[in-house]
């Protein structure tokens, strides 16, 4: 026994059809159809034939409000539309299914109504070029024939776009597979504003004591170190000959003209 729910995925026209199919095998008397007719009816279905139940007398007149309902003239219009424009997008199952489904959907309209040819004349535009190309050259414009085509085509043509996706891009250079490598630009320097540097001098200036002995700054470092060292304090050295000449003023030596 067939059934309908409403749902998307049945038509209503190929619905009547198994039904008319199915009474006909099982012999069913005029008495008994409408009683047949309710328990193929689910869901949505199911609802609307009980509120119309009491207004059709025959199975003729269930027909023609099953088909006012479920396959109205707009709703026709509609599938005509989006077959028109099912073409933008890309076929997102594979080249068999799509055709058999709009084949389907066109086969059974009345407005507009169309032959075999007209039908896979405006499926075919869904495909990609090459594949329409190779279909508008051929002479086979039955369902059957491009059907089965299309599926030799869609192996040869799904080859090809994953060969194409797989090719391995151009390697590009990287800087990090040498550590020794070091990537061009200019040098690298802790002065960026290129400040003349000027080198680091040092003032060892003789000065003098309470006593105008004269003494350098350098060697009494030295003398401060060796005395932190060895505990013995490195007798200083004289700088300048006016020392030497202090030195012997005060021991009494300093020879008279």
């Amino acid at each position: 026994m067939p059934k309908f729910s409403g749902q998307a995925d049945e038509h209503p026209k190929t619905f009547l059809k198994d039904l008319n199919s199915y009474m006909t095998y099982k012999r069913i008397i005029p008495a008994e159809k409408l009683i047949i007719i309710e328990n193929c009816m689910h869901g949505n279905a199911a609802k609307w034939f009980k509120m119309i139940k009491d207004t059709i007398p025959t199975e003729e007149t269930f027909k023609t409000l099953f088909l006012k309902h479920y396959f109205s003239e707009d709703k026709q219009w509609d599938i005509f539309i989006k077959c028109t424009e099912a073409g933008k997008k890309p076929i997102s199952n594979n080249f068999q299914e799509h055709f058999h489904y709009w084949m389907v959907e066109l086969k059974y309209l009345d407005t507009p109504k169309m032959d075999e040819t007209q039908a896979i004349n405006l499926i075919i535009k869904h495909f990609p070029m090459a594949i329409q190309a190779y279909i508008q050259t051929t002479q086979e414009w039955k369902f059957l024939n491009i059907w089965e085509k299309l599926g030799e085509l869609e192996n040869g043509y799904s080859k090809q776009t994953t060969n194409n996706q797989q090719e391995i891009p151009r390697s590009r250079p990287t800087y990090r597979s040498n550590p020794s490598y070091k990537k061009p630009g200019p040098p690298q320097s802790s002065n960026y504003n290129n400040i003349p540097t000027t080198p680091r001098q040092t003032n060892n200036v003789a000065e003098t004591d309470g006593n105008g002995r004269i003494y350098d700054k350098t060697n009494i470092t030295k003398n401060i170190k060796q005395i932190m060292l060895t505990g013995e304090e490195e007798e200083p050295e004289d700088v300048t000959t006016e020392s030497n000449m202090t030195k012997n003023y005060e021991q009494g030596t300093v020879e008279s003209d």
